[in-house]
């Protein structure tokens, strides 16, 4: 089904150490590596690929955890999903493709990976476009009951592992709420839910 959002394009898994990262190519030109934001895959780039597929050479991949890519069992620290692996993972796509310099385009979560991969490999990344990067630690540190009535799900992404003995958050939803995710009156219904577990 993504196919058809994407005309005249290659897909490929390339393998980094243990774990595949899916791919799209199409284009011609310089390399222009672009990454996706959460909770999302390469397939929010199908809008721009065809104008910027005239001018690059495009590589969307989809980060690991994400899309068609793989998604390894999270260990204790986090490590294996850092924004380190996983810019590590994209320089790797990229030297197999044969790129040894390349633009990067990223959007939230993959733009964290990229500025990671620009610190890691400052001598690999030609030009950087960072968009919608939300200032997560200053929003914490700043949290009010608004910014906590908004963005009620983040307090859940930093939670231990696993949240409780009975297992993570998520399997605790009730199944009719947890299946309708794009129905804004459910979504309200979900963080009632939400309201009542913290008071159990």
């Amino acid at each position: 089904m993504i196919s058809r959002l994407f005309r005249n394009s290659s897909i490929r898994d390339v393998n980094v150490g243990g774990v595949s990262i899916r791919i799209r190519q199409l284009g011609s030109g310089p390399p222009l590596l672009l990454l996706h934001g959460h909770p999302q895959t390469h397939a929010i780039w199908h809008r721009v690929a065809p104008e910027l597929g005239q001018y690059f050479s495009l590589i969307l991949a989809d980060l690991r955890g994400y899309g068609d890519s793989t998604k390894p069992k999270g260990d204790s620290d986090h490590q294996n999903y850092s924004k380190r692996v996983m810019a590590q993972d994209m320089v790797h796509v990229m030297d197999v493709l044969g790129y040894e310099k390349f633009a990067v385009l990223a959007h939230d979560r993959g733009a964290r990976v990229a500025h990671r991969l620009a610190l890691d490999h400052p001598n690999r990344v030609t030009k950087m476009v960072l968009l919608d990067i939300a200032p997560t630690l200053a929003m914490y540190e700043q949290t009010s009951d608004m910014f906590a009535r908004l963005y009620w799900h983040w307090f859940f992404l930093i939670q231990p592992s696993p949240t409780s003995a009975t297992g993570p958050w998520w399997a605790r939803w009730p199944p009719a709420l947890a299946r309708s995710t794009s129905n804004a009156a459910a979504a309200g219904m979900r963080c009632a839910w939400c309201t009542t577990w913290r008071t159990r």
